[in-house]
């Protein structure tokens, strides 16, 4: 049986700061290259955008993110229904968002991952929203994928 995997990824405004989107794209390719390649075997991968719009993705090879606006919580009840809560949940983010949006977040599995992007991040409310209380960095996405 495949794991289902929700890689859910911030696309707001400040993920457009320092080149986050970049390092974003680099992610998302590492990701297809460790799935294309059978080092993560047995999972299927859902990707959706959290942003000014919040919408699933359909092809994670040619995925186009669109990165500008503000998040809200509205775009997290949407997800919400396209997701089992059973699911595991890889958060993508520089954690620029309120306490409000971080309930809403933690609501979305009993599996959440968080990978922080950019220097600025705050690591302190992905790691709040992180089932294992951890957070992994960008390079380390193989290893939250395994911890997946």
């Amino acid at each position: 049986m495949k794991k289902i995997i929700n890689i859910i990824i911030d696309s707001s405004g400040s993920m457009m700061e320092d080149d986050k989107n970049t390092i974003v794209k680099y992610l998302i390719n590492g990701i297809c290259s460790a799935h294309r390649n059978l080092i993560i075997e047995n999972m299927s991968i859902n990707l959706f955008q959290w942003g000014k719009e919040t919408k699933q993705l359909d092809n994670l090879e040619n995925a186009k993110i669109d990165f500008g606006g503000r998040n809200n919580i509205y775009g997290l009840e949407i997800i919400g229904k396209l997701i089992n809560k059973e699911d595991t949940v890889l958060f993508v983010s520089d954690g620029s968002f309120g306490v409000l949006e971080k309930e809403h977040i933690m609501k979305l599995s009993n599996n959440i991952l968080s990978i922080y992007v950019g220097i600025d991040a705050n690591k302190k409310i992905l790691k709040d929203i992180s089932t294992n209380k951890e957070v992994y960095a960008v390079m380390d996405f193989i290893q939250a994928l395994f911890d997946a």
